[in-house]
C-alpha cells in the first residue's frame, strides 16, 4: 500500500468514526426529545408548565430532531397559554365580570384550536422521529 492510499483509507475511517458518532449523538437526542414529548403529552393540564420547560431546556442534535423539538415546544406552549386564559377567564367569572371573562374565554378557545393542530403535527412528528430512529 502507497502513502496516498494509506491516506485515502484513514480518511475514510475517520470519516465512518465521525459518521458514527455523529448518528450516535442524534439518536440519542431523538431519544431525549421524544421522552421529553412523551412526558409532557401525558402529564395533566395543570402540570403541563414543567414538562414544558424541561422539553424547552433540552439541547438537539440533527435536523429532524431539533425540528421535532421545535415544534413540539410551540405546540405545546400555546396549549400552556390557552389553559392559563381559560383560568383567567374563570377567575374574572367569580369576580363578576362576565364581559370581560367572555373576552378572555373567546381568546383561549381561539389558542386551544391553534393549538390542537399544532399539537397534531408534533405528535406526527415525534411518531417519524420514533421510526427514524427505532425508538
Amino acid at each position: 500500500m502507497n502513502l496516498a492510499s494509506s491516506q485515502a483509507a484513514a480518511l475514510l475511517v475517520l470519516s465512518c468514526a465521525c459518521s458514527s458518532a455523529r448518528e450516535a449523538a442524534e439518536q440519542q437526542s431523538a431519544a431525549q426529545v421524544a421522552r421529553a414529548v412523551e412526558l409532557l403529552r401525558q402529564a395533566p393540564n395543570a402540570a403541563k408548565s414543567a414538562p414544558l420547560a424541561d422539553l424547552t431546556r433540552l439541547a438537539c442534535q440533527g435536523t429532524e430532531v431539533c425540528a421535532t423539538r421545535d415544534a413540539c415546544r410551540s405546540a405545546y406552549a400555546l396549549h400552556v397559554e390557552a389553559l392559563t386564559l381559560t383560568q383567567a377567564a374563570k377567575q374574572q367569572l367569580a369576580d363578576g365580570k362576565p364581559d370581560e371573562a367572555a373576552k378572555v374565554l373567546g381568546a383561549a378557545e381561539q389558542k386551544l384550536a391553534d393549538a390542537d393542530t399544532k399539537v397534531k403535527a408534533c405528535t406526527d412528528l415525534e411518531g417519524a422521529l420514533r421510526r427514524r430512529y427505532k425508538l
